[in-house]
C-alpha cells in the first residue's frame, strides 16, 4: 500500500452552502509507523440559502503528527499547530483563532476510542463592525476528554446498535485562560431494525456549561462574544428540524437601522434584518425518526418521519413546561459516503417570537411601531438540505 496519498472530501447543506476539505498524509514519517498529515478546510459560503441572515465563511489548515504504540498498541499520541478563520455576519463575529493542540488517544475497538487533549490558542477579532472594534484578543487553553463507547453493524450508514459519545471540557482549570469554564455533555443514539428494510432511530442529548472566574457575567459584551461558540445552540438538521440551525431558545432580532429623519414622520429604514442565536448554558433534546423504503423505487431511496423535542436553557434551568417540539418528514438517497437528504420540519408549538419577522420585531422593541408584530405561520416550516448521517 502506498505510504503517501491525498484525500479530498466535498459536502454541502443548504444553510453552509458547499464545504470542501484536502489532506495529505504520510504513513511512515521518519519510519517507527510515524504519521503526518498536512490539511485544509474551506466553507466560503457558496450555495447556501440560509434560513436566517447571511452564511458563515470558515476556513483553516492544520499540521498534525501521530505516534503510535506508546507504551501499548492501542495508546498513540498526537500534536501539531493550526490556524482557523471564521467570519459570522450574523453575530457581528470575525476572527482569526492559532495556536496548537497535543493529546492522547486509546483506541478501544475500531471506531471506539477514548481520548484527552490539551488546546491552546489565541484569538484575535479581524471585523470592521463597531462591535468587532471593542472586541479584544484572548487566549484559550482547554482541556477535552471524550469518548466513543458502542457498537454498530456500520460505522458509516448504521442501522443496528447503539453509540455513546460523552465530553468533558475545562478551561481556565490548569493554566491561564481568556475563557474559563467547565462544559459536560453526552448524546446517545440507538438504532434498531423493526421489519425488513425497516427502522428506527431514537436520539438523546444532554449538555451543561458552567463559567467562572473571570467569565461569569455573561452579560459583560467582552465576555459574551468570547463564548458564542461555547455555549450550547439548538435548531437544525440533525437536532430540532422545525427550527434553523441555533434558532431554538434564547434569541434577539439584530438590524441595522438608519433613523435619519423618523423625526419628520419618516419610517426608519432596516437592512441586514436577523434573529442572532443567543445560546444557552443547558440543553436538552431528543429526536425518534422511522426510515423506510419507497415503493416502486431502488432500494437506495428511502423516506422517514420524525418528532423531534428539545429545550435551551440562557440560566441553565430546564423546565418541561417550555419544551419545544416540531414534526415532519423527508426523502433520502443512500450514497456511499451517507445520505443525500431533504427533510422538512414543522414547529408544533413555537414562541411567538419563532413565527415573527425579525423587522417587525425589532421595530416594535425599538419604539418605532406600536402594534405588535403578528404572528406568520408560514415561518413554522423549515427545509433542510443536506449530505451525510444526519441522526
Amino acid at each position: 500500500a502506498d505510504l503517501r496519498y491525498i484525500q479530498s472530501r466535498v459536502g454541502f447543506a443548504r444553510e453552509e452552502g458547499l464545504t470542501g476539505e484536502v489532506s495529505w498524509r504520510n504513513r511512515n514519517f521518519l519510519g517507527n509507523a510515524r504519521q503526518v498529515s498536512l490539511s485544509a478546510h474551506g466553507q466560503p459560503g457558496t450555495l447556501a440559502q440560509p434560513s436566517n441572515g447571511e452564511p458563515t465563511q470558515l476556513a483553516g489548515a492544520s499540521i498534525m503528527v501521530r505516534q503510535p504504540y506508546i507504551y501499548s498498541t492501542r495508546l498513540s499520541g498526537t500534536i501539531g499547530p493550526f490556524v482557523n478563520y471564521e467570519n459570522n455576519p450574523n453575530k457581528e463575529l470575525s476572527y482569526v483563532d492559532f495556536g496548537a493542540t497535543m493529546g492522547l488517544v486509546f483506541d478501544v475497538l475500531p471506531f471506539r476510542t477514548i481520548s484527552i487533549s490539551q488546546r491552546v490558542s489565541r484569538a484575535i477579532p479581524v471585523g470592521t463592525s463597531d462591535l468587532a472594534q471593542d472586541q479584544s484578543l484572548f487566549d484559550q487553553a482547554v482541556i477535552s476528554l471524550t469518548g466513543n463507547i458502542g457498537r454498530l453493524d456500520n460505522y458509516i450508514i448504521p442501522t443496528r446498535g447503539t453509540m455513546i459519545r460523552p465530553s468533558v471540557e475545562l478551561a481556565g482549570s490548569f493554566f491561564a485562560s481568556g475563557v474559563e469554564y467547565r462544559k459536560v455533555a453526552v448524546e446517545t443514539i440507538r438504532y434498531q431494525p423493526i421489519a425488513p428494510g425497516w427502522s428506527v432511530v431514537f436520539r438523546l442529548f444532554g449538555g451543561r456549561l458552567w463559567p467562572y472566574g473571570g467569565s461569569t457575567d455573561q452579560e459583560d459584551p467582552n465576555i459574551e462574544f468570547r463564548f458564542d461558540r461555547i455555549r450550547f445552540e439548538a435548531g437544525g438538521s440533525g437536532d430540532v428540524r422545525g427550527w434553523g440551525p441555533g434558532l431554538l431558545g434564547p434569541k434577539e432580532p439584530r438590524a441595522t437601522i438608519d433613523t435619519t429623519g423618523v423625526s419628520a414622520g419618516i419610517v426608519p429604514s432596516v437592512s441586514n434584518f436577523v434573529y442572532e442565536p443567543l445560546g444557552g448554558l443547558a440543553k436538552l433534546v431528543g429526536n425518534i425518526e422511522i426510515r423506510g423504503p419507497l415503493p416502486g423505487l431502488a432500494p437506495a431511496w428511502g423516506f422517514n418521519a420524525f418528532v423531534d423535542g428539545g429545550q435551551l436553557s440562557a440560566t441553565g434551568g430546564l423546565s418541561p413546561d417550555t419544551f419545544r417540539f416540531s414534526a415532519g418528514g423527508g426523502l433520502r438517497y443512500e450514497t456511499p459516503v451517507g445520505f443525500l437528504k431533504v427533510d422538512v420540519g414543522y414547529m408544533l408549538n413555537p414562541d411567538p417570537i419563532d413565527i415573527q419577522d425579525p423587522i417587525e420585531r425589532l421595530l416594535y422593541l425599538e419604539g418605532y411601531s406600536a402594534t405588535a408584530p403578528p404572528t406568520e405561520q408560514s415561518r413554522r416550516f423549515r427545509v433542510h438540505v443536506s449530505i451525510g448521517q444526519s441522526l
